[in-house]
């Protein structure tokens, strides 16, 4: 079909991030241009000392972009089972 033809693994990855809550198409796209796959993000999260403000802190395309919001990154961290995060 028309619609598989459009599908790549970044779109995927985009697609399955914008499914976890508070994770705008936006915020997906941005992590997407410094991790095209979910596994290359996976383990440079999990490499990160601080994962948290390491994924705030991702470089968007344009320069002076806000920080991922922390509830957003929380939620990342827990929908993909990366780190554990204390409440």
């Amino acid at each position: 079909s028309c619609k598989s033809a459009n599908m790549t693994p970044e779109i995927a990855f985009q697609m399955m991030l914008a499914c976890v809550p508070s994770v705008s198409v936006t915020t997906a796209e941005r992590i997407s241009l410094s991790y095209p796959t979910m596994c290359e993000f996976v383990d440079a999260v999990r490499a990160a000392d601080a994962p948290v403000g390491f994924i705030q802190n991702l470089k968007a395309g344009k320069a002076g972009s806000r920080k991922i919001s922390k509830k957003a990154v929380e939620n990342i961290l827990l929908f993909l089972g990366v780190k554990c995060i204390n409440k």
